[in-house]
């Protein structure tokens, strides 16, 4: 079995692929995977038999809106999970270069000053240009700036420029979940 590795989404060496088909562990050569298991079902998904991966967003929730894939469509969520599998390795660049530039001296307020710019570069330049507007506005509600979060509000909310960094190189369960990256299962079974 698998060692979790600590963390608030603690990651295993695993592999998802098809709904319902077993996880399978990767070896240390397999490409970058960035699938990974979580003991708790995110507060925004409710279990369902129709969903791809066997949970759709509650109504009334970000992901439940009708600009989101819809949640039960295979072909739609199989497009989804590539794009997620792209941010995740996204994700896996920018701490290896948190990692360099702390090692460079660099100060954690620079690099999440500079990290919240690069993380929403890469946030918009996932989507088709068609959804920015709808991007755009859902940030200007949600931020004040339709571009994403500020290192300012960001700031406010985490207290620290270490804990900046930290929320920067996360990813939303919920959404990792519903594209087939995250897998829940409960701990008694891990």
């Amino acid at each position: 079995m698998p060692i979790e590795k600590s963390g608030d989404n603690a990651k295993l060496e695993f592999s998802a692929s098809e709904p319902g088909a077993p996880v399978c562990a990767c070896g240390g050569t397999a490409p970058f995977d960035p699938s990974y298991v979580t003991s708790t079902v995110p507060e925004d998904l409710q279990p369902h038999l129709r969903g791809v991966y066997g949970y759709v967003p509650k109504p009334g929730t970000e992901f439940s809106k009708p600009e989101w894939p819809d949640w039960t469509d295979k072909e739609a969520v199989a497009k989804a999970k590539l794009v997620r599998a792209e941010y995740h390795q996204g994700l896996e660049d920018e701490k290896a270069w948190v990692a360099d530039m702390r090692q460079k001296g660099t100060s954690d307020e620079a690099i999440a000053r500079e990290l919240v710019d690069i993380r929403n570069k890469a946030r918009l330049s996932k989507y088709p240009e068609d959804k920015l507007p709808m991007i755009f506005e859902r940030n200007q509600n949600k931020y004040q700036n339709k571009y994403g979060p500020t290192y300012e509000s960001l700031l406010k909310a985490y207290k620290t420029p270490d804990k900046v960094i930290l929320a920067g190189t996360r990813s939303n369960t919920g959404m990792d979940v519903l594209c087939g990256v995250a897998t829940v299962v409960p701990k008694a079974k891990l």
